[in-house]
């Protein structure tokens, strides 16, 4: 098919917009703009200088080994890739420490998304988080068969059970806040350490759910583990234990 070359006579339609320093300003006004089109929240913040920043970062400590991809379909040539998208929902559930709007994906990359990626993101925490996941993800096996079936509703209630127990020790806060004096030099010291409390904390998870059904019948994890009460009892079960 034959390329056509536009003539001088073509005049293209430029909008410029001053938002001087004010980036809420500029993110509303790219929502806004672009909203209608097939570009997803996720893809415009791609532009954003702290998630470039982030996605280079994460480079320079890593290099092959751990990737950070920030818009759909990018050729990351790492070992291991998190998506940003996974990111924000680890973030949320770990950091944030309110697992029941991890699930909440529209908001993620819309209300939440300064709440969520800022300077305190650091490459280390997102390996912390990566480590962390990956625990859960292999203690899905401990799982009841309703929560293993229902693992993605689940599973980030389980990444905010473990944070929450690291940071009942000194080691686990300092673990959490300051991950770089630990990784990646004593990476597979941290993993075995919260393989461990994952599979404690999938124990205190399934104790629940069994003792909660005992007493109500129509009790649906799925559902408890999407509201900040469900989870905060569970979280009592899970720190008796």
């Amino acid at each position: 098919m034959a390329t056509r070359t536009p003539t001088p006579a073509v005049n293209a339609i430029v909008k410029v917009v001053e938002t001087r320093s004010n980036d809420r300003v500029a993110d509303l006004i790219t929502y806004r703009s672009n909203n209608q089109n097939a570009v997803t929240l996720r893809d415009q913040r791609s532009s954003d200088t702290v998630m470039r920043d982030l996605q280079a970062g994460v480079h320079e400590v890593f290099g092959s080994s751990f990737g950070l991809r920030i818009r759909v379909g990018e050729e990351i040539g790492a070992d291991a890739v998190m998506e940003n998208a996974t990111a924000a929902q680890l973030i949320m559930a770990a950091y944030l420490q309110e697992p029941w709007a991890a699930v909440r994906k529209v908001r993620l990359f819309d209300q939440d998304y300064r709440r969520i990626f800022n300077r305190h993101v650091t490459p280390e925490r997102l390996w912390l988080l990566h480590i962390i996941e990956s625990a859960v993800i292999k203690s899905r096996g401990q799982l009841r068969a309703d929560l293993r079936a229902s693992f993605a509703s689940v599973k980030f209630t389980l990444v905010y059970l473990v944070a929450q127990v690291l940071r009942l020790s000194k080691a686990g806060e300092l673990l959490l806040e300051r991950p770089e004096d630990w990784i990646p030099k004593e990476t597979e010291k941290v993993a075995a350490a919260i393989e461990r409390i994952a599979i404690e904390v999938v124990d205190g998870v399934n104790y629940h759910v069994k003792d909660a059904l005992s007493g109500d019948e129509n009790y649906d994890p799925k559902v408890a583990f999407k509201s900040k009460t469900g989870v905060s009892r569970l979280e009592t079960d899970v720190h008796r234990d």
